[in-house]
């Protein structure tokens, strides 16, 4: 079912939001499929974490925060939670949903990058639409 309201509509409910005053930050780095969102992150980041137009049709929601060591845990569809060991894994599950990066980056320590793909087609999903309100800093790219 897409959504029909405009960006303005998004930045209206922003800014009528309260503001977080405790947990983590949230950095939304949402736009169209292959506009560039993980080379942004990756280039805030200063390192290649998330990998760059990796020819998959559809791409999950993916956070990327700080960890004590490199894993990636992901949600399916069918509500299972699990360990991959690359991100090749998650090429072929299809039934993927969500992906959790942690890697040891202090520089951002209680900071959260979420990538949000967005498909012209189909319009912004009312959960991605809540990630984005609840952010504390959203950067759009686009083609």
């Amino acid at each position: 079912m897409q959504q029909n309201f405009s960006l303005q509509d998004l930045v209206d409910e922003v800014d009528s939001r309260p503001v977080r005053t405790s947990g983590k930050r949230r950095v939304v780095v949402a736009g169209e499929f292959e506009s560039g969102k993980s080379t942004v992150i990756n280039a805030l980041l200063r390192m290649p974490v998330l990998p760059c137009n990796p020819g998959m049709l559809a791409r999950p929601k993916i956070t990327v925060t700080n960890g004590s060591k490199p894993k990636i845990t992901v949600d399916d569809t069918n509500g299972r939670r699990f360990v991959v060991s690359s991100f090749n894994e998650i090429l072929e599950n299809r039934s993927v949903e969500t992906c959790l990066f942690q890697f040891p980056m202090s520089h951002y320590q209680g900071i959260d990058f979420i990538e949000i793909p967005y498909r012209h087609e189909s319009g912004i999903t009312a959960k991605h639409r809540s990630l984005m309100i609840d952010a504390d800093l959203i950067i759009w790219v686009t083609i």
